[in-house]
C-alpha cells in the first residue's frame, strides 16, 4: 500500500523585513504559502537571540496562516503556554538530550491547525 505525502510551504519569518511586517505576510500569503515558520532562538541554546511572542502575536493578528513555532531555547517548558497564548498552532521543540526534561504536564492543550 502506497502512501501520498504532502509538500507544505512553510517560509521562515527570520527572513522577513520587521519593517514591513505587514506587507511581507501578505506576500506570503498570495505567494501560495501553507504556513509560517517561527523560529525562536534566545542565544544561549543557540545563537542568535531571534523574536519572542510580541511578535507573534503580531504575526497572529495579521495572517490567517498556521504557524509553527519552533523553540530552540534553553528550558522550553517554561515557555510553552506563553507562546501558545500569543497564537502559535504548533510548537516544536528542539531538544537536547543532555538538559532537556519535558512530560505531559508541560502542556495543557494540544492544538493543529486544520490543515495538519
Amino acid at each position: 500500500m502506497s502512501r501520498t505525502r504532502t509538500v507544505r510551504i512553510a517560509p521562515s519569518l527570520l527572513s522577513a523585513d520587521f519593517g514591513r511586517l505587514k506587507e511581507d505576510l501578505a506576500m506570503l500569503e498570495a505567494g501560495g504559502a501553507d504556513w509560517l515558520h517561527f523560529d525562536v532562538m534566545d542565544g544561549s541554546f543557540v545563537p542568535p537571540i531571534t523574536f519572542g511572542t510580541k511578535v507573534l502575536e503580531t504575526c497572529r493578528r495579521l495572517s490567517t496562516l498556521p504557524i509553527d513555532v519552533h523553540l530552540m531555547v534553553e528550558h522550553p517548558e517554561t515557555q510553552l503556554e506563553d507562546f501558545a497564548k500569543a497564537g502559535a498552532s504548533v510548537i516544536t521543540i528542539h531538544v537536547d538530550r543532555k538538559s532537556t526534561r519535558l512530560n505531559s504536564s508541560h502542556v495543557s492543550e494540544s492544538r493543529m491547525p486544520s490543515s495538519a
